[in-house]
């Protein structure tokens, strides 16, 4: 059986031919960008891109322990949340941080409420909205449970409902005016 193998005069068999060719220009590229990605994924774990978060000391006094970064998350916050039978609503958030307890209000279709068990834990926030609901002549408690995180000068957020309704995800943005 004979085999034909094709040469052209762009195959060659000079040194360093393979990085000037597409498949080596791809893989060139394809290594920059997983050194680059390992970079980036090394200088966030530092707190090098969250905004407000400090690097732990590499070597804290021996009297004191450095205190834990908390997300900057105090202040007036607005959304427009979709919920999953259809409706669009402009929520807003207003929120005060004391140590790693969040306090504060927020709205559930429009209407405002106090927050419950509020906590920021680095630039993650936790809290509850408790609801009731009225069926028929029976009134039923349940929450709204959202945890989120700051990403960017932004939240991103996603609600869970205690009575089973699909979650809902929204991206929260600093209010320009008070609620």
């Amino acid at each position: 059986m004979t085999r034909l193998v094709a040469h052209s005069p762009e195959m060659s068999d000079k040194p360093g031919h393979f990085w000037s060719s597409v498949p080596g220009i791809i893989t060139a590229v394809a290594g920059l960008l997983a050194a680059v990605t390992a970079l980036i994924t090394a200088l966030t774990g530092t707190g090098l891109f969250s905004p407000g978060a400090r690097p732990a000391a590499s070597s804290p006094s021996s009297a004191e322990a450095p205190a834990p970064a908390f997300a900057d998350v105090s202040g007036q916050w607005e959304a427009n949340v979709t919920y999953g039978w259809g409706a669009t609503h402009k929520e807003r958030f207003a929120f005060q941080i004391n140590g790693d307890r969040l306090t504060g209000t927020g709205t559930f279709l429009g209407v405002p409420r106090p927050l419950t068990e509020g906590v920021v834990k680095g630039a993650q926030i936790q809290f509850v909205i408790p609801l009731e609901e009225i069926i028929g002549t029976e009134r039923r408690a349940y929450q709204l449970r959202y945890t989120g995180a700051a990403v960017n000068g932004g939240l991103h957020v996603q609600v869970m409902d205690s009575r089973g309704n699909a979650d809902v995800q929204f991206a929260a943005a600093r209010a320009l005016s008070r609620p």
